[in-house]
């Protein structure tokens, strides 16, 4: 083989190798822009993800308040649905005794105990 020939060849060898390098790096760089997207997506699913259990969490703890609010009204209701009841039936006793108190004299007791607010 000439010198001629293998200096061509050396060449053309030469040329590859430079484009094989430059198509690595550029491969790299590809490499490194598509990890830092995928890197930015996973982090923009989690702070999304976060923010969807933390308004989860914030919808619970607002139901849980409801919750226990309305059992509350409902206790404090009931209470004083029972004490305006017992005042009525106080306010009824009453009235008979004062309007018929005959009735003590025909063996008719009317039984008037104390009123106990709050049980």
């Amino acid at each position: 083989m000439s010198t001629t020939v293998l200096s061509s060849n050396l060449k053309a060898d030469h040329q590859r190798t430079k484009q094989a390098i430059t198509e690595h790096h550029q491969a790299e760089e590809e490499l490194d822009r598509v990890t830092q997207e995928c890197y930015d997506a996973y982090e923009q699913a989690r702070r999304t993800y976060e923010q969807d259990i933390q308004a989860a969490k914030n919808k619970l703890a607002q139901a849980e308040n409801k919750i226990a609010q309305d059992i509350w009204e409902a206790m404090v209701s009931k209470e004083s649905a029972t004490e305006n009841a017992t005042n009525q039936l106080m306010l009824i006793k009453q009235s008979i005794v004062n309007n018929y108190p005959f009735l003590d004299d025909l063996g008719i007791k009317i039984d008037m105990p104390q009123l106990q607010l709050g049980k």
